[in-house]
């Protein structure tokens, strides 16, 4: 404590006390600062840049669809929310493979006979049937019996 008390004393702080606001006021040399982004202009508009949003950054209105098992066509279909958690088919067929416990996939199809590719293809409310690898092969004239029949009509 007498040690202490000694470098206190002498006008000198201790290495471990907490600046003071003596250290604020001191001069500063000049550099120049960034504005704060939100005081920032935006850059001016050219018509050599891209104003189409980049592939990477939008976010797509999340879409459900009805997955039908084709092994088992009274089997009632599974709904899945496609939000950004999902961002590739190969994703979204794991997911049905776990839920439907139809492993492998083979392939997702539309109610008319299209194979599903891409995750873009998709519609909010669009029904799909998964078929397993070596499983019942796809036929459109027998979709499962619990399909909408508006969607059993539709062409993809």
């Amino acid at each position: 404590s007498s040690q202490n008390d000694s470098s206190t004393s002498h006008g000198s702080t201790p290495h471990y006390a907490i600046p003071t606001g003596r250290l604020k006021t001191s001069p500063v040399p000049e550099t120049p600062q960034k504005p704060h982004p939100a005081q920032a202009k935006p850059a001016p508009m050219s018509s050599s840049i891209n104003t189409q949003p980049s592939p990477s950054t939008p976010q797509p209105q999340p879409r459900k669809v009805l997955v039908y098992d084709n092994e088992n066509k009274e089997r009632d279909p599974k709904m899945f929310v496609l939000t950004a958690h999902f961002r590739t088919l190969d994703h979204l067929k794991l997911k049905v493979s776990e839920s439907l416990n139809l492993k492998p996939i083979k392939s997702l199809y539309t109610a008319g006979g299209g194979v599903v590719m891409d995750l873009d293809e998709l519609f909010h409310g669009q029904e799909l049937i998964a078929t397993k690898q070596a499983g019942t092969p796809f036929n459109h004239q027998d979709l499962p019996t619990k399909m909408h029949k508006v969607t059993a009509g539709y062409r993809a």
